[in-house]
């Protein structure tokens, strides 16, 4: 199973996702909102996968916009965005950045554009569920 390494600029927060295909072969979008826009990302997931993100305490800063149903995980240390987290009854789920991977070169593709705006929140969380990366989000304790 291939595995890909990252995370931010600072190394405050640690990115791993694991995937049953090479980075060829996922597809890559570029969502249309203005924040994905403004931080330039572009992003990936494969719901066969999985990913894991974890963070240093005191250093991910979650930012809801829109319709508030996921966190978008940005370093308060450098800024560096990681992605969107949605946590649905305790199984977490994760669309990555794929900028914040040591192997971005790897997922050449061009990004898909994607446009979200016309979701509800209800259709927004089913697509997540379907679609996105199962993942765990570990943000660690002072002294841990």
């Amino acid at each position: 199973m291939p595995h890909f390494k990252g995370g931010c600029h600072c190394g405050a927060v640690d990115v791993t996702f694991e995937s049953a295909h090479e980075a060829a072969a996922l597809e890559v979008r570029a969502c249309g909102c203005n924040f994905c826009r403004t931080h330039g990302a572009r992003t990936m997931t494969d719901p066969a996968g999985h990913a894991t993100i974890t963070a240093a305490p005191g250093t991910l800063n979650r930012y809801r916009f829109g319709l508030k149903t996921a966190d978008f995980l940005v370093c308060r240390n450098c800024g560096a965005y990681l992605g969107a987290y949605f946590d649905d009854a305790g199984q977490g789920y994760t669309t990555l950045n794929i900028n914040a991977f040591e192997a971005r070169s790897d997922f050449a593709q061009t990004g898909k554009s994607a446009d979200y705006a016309d979701e509800d929140a209800a259709g927004r969380m089913a697509r997540r569920r379907k679609r996105w990366t199962p993942a765990t989000l570990i943000e660690r304790q002072n002294g841990s």
